[in-house]
């Protein structure tokens, strides 16, 4: 009667199999979920960590400036730019990869390009990108190199938009043509250092430039070895000093010749002639003025006679 009772009265016998049954399902339902925590929390730090120690190598190529006319077919073309300098570059994008203070690809890649554009080698921000595995490529807009200005002892490079760049030479150990006495040294930052992002400053500078890059390219322009830049504050005066290291008077600035003066193309011309007629454009004579109306012969200069 007692169990009658009990079980009149709705109670479910306890059933070991049915709870069995509960307890795996419960199980499961704990497996799914740690799993996929497991798989939120678990497995992206680890791939991270992964990503971080497959980072902290890469191997950088940089795609040096090249050589114009040089290379055929499969052959790569030559670089200007010397080994020394090279080596420099690439330490210099090693040191701001391994340093780079924003982890992960992207930060490093911009590490390299925003330390290389510092250098004063590139114009602008190079581009940094990652090939397979640990290959990084850096390609850029490099600065083309113009000539050497003589300040202060030393030979600094500039390029054709007047921009200093990195190298410095013995007074005559580079191969380039120089702007001797500037007005103004070169452009330094709040630190005293080499402005690598500011234009040499003076109109002195570029108007030397802009007589060098309408001279080098003409039959004659290898006698061109510099300009004197030291009367241009005071006079607008530009002088050529030849191979022989005679001086010819220029005059103003290619683009604005001064009053009175012949124009630039009147001036080519008579360059010309004279190394048409003398084989050189000094006509042999240690100083002469083609910015006049009548060439001018300075006879108290003399005759080289060679």
């Amino acid at each position: 009667m007692m169990g009658s009772e009990a079980h009149s009265g709705g109670r479910t016998p306890f059933s070991w199999r049915r709870f069995f049954g509960y307890l795996i399902s419960v199980v499961t339902v704990v497996l799914l979920l740690a799993v996929a925590a497991g798989l939120l929390l678990g497995i992206n730090p680890l791939e991270l960590r992964a990503a971080q120690a497959t980072d902290d190598k890469a191997q950088i190529t940089i795609l040096w400036p090249e050589l114009a006319g040089t290379g055929s077919g499969e052959k790569p073309k030559g670089t200007w730019l010397p080994r020394q300098f090279q080596e420099e570059l690439l330490v210099l994008a090693g040191h701001a990869w391994t340093d780079a203070t924003t982890r992960g690809p992207r930060g490093r890649l911009d590490a390299v390009a925003t330390a290389l554009e510092k250098t004063g080698w590139f114009v602008g921000t190079p581009r940094a990108r990652r090939e397979s595995g640990s290959r990084v490529i850096v390609d850029g807009v490099w600065r083309i190199p113009a000539a050497v200005v003589r300040h202060g002892g030393r030979d600094h490079l500039i390029s054709w938009t007047g921009m200093p760049m990195p190298a410095q030479y013995d007074i005559g150990a580079a191969n380039l043509r120089a702007i001797i006495a500037p007005a103004l040294g070169p452009p330094r930052d709040a630190d005293a250092r080499l402005d690598f992002g500011t234009a040499w400053p003076g109109e002195d500078i570029a108007a030397s430039l802009e007589l060098l890059a309408i001279v080098i390219d003409r039959p004659w322009g290898v006698q061109v070895a510099a300009v004197d830049a030291s009367e241009y504050s005071s006079k607008n005066s530009l002088t050529i000093v030849t191979s022989h290291n005679t001086r010819i008077i220029w005059g103003g600035r290619p683009s604005k010749p001064r009053q009175g003066e012949v124009s630039t193309n009147e001036k080519l011309v008579r360059l010309g002639t004279l190394y048409r007629d003398w084989g050189r454009i000094d006509a042999k004579y240690n100083a002469i003025d083609i910015s006049q109306p009548h060439l001018t012969i300075d006879v108290r200069a003399g005759a080289t006679g060679k």
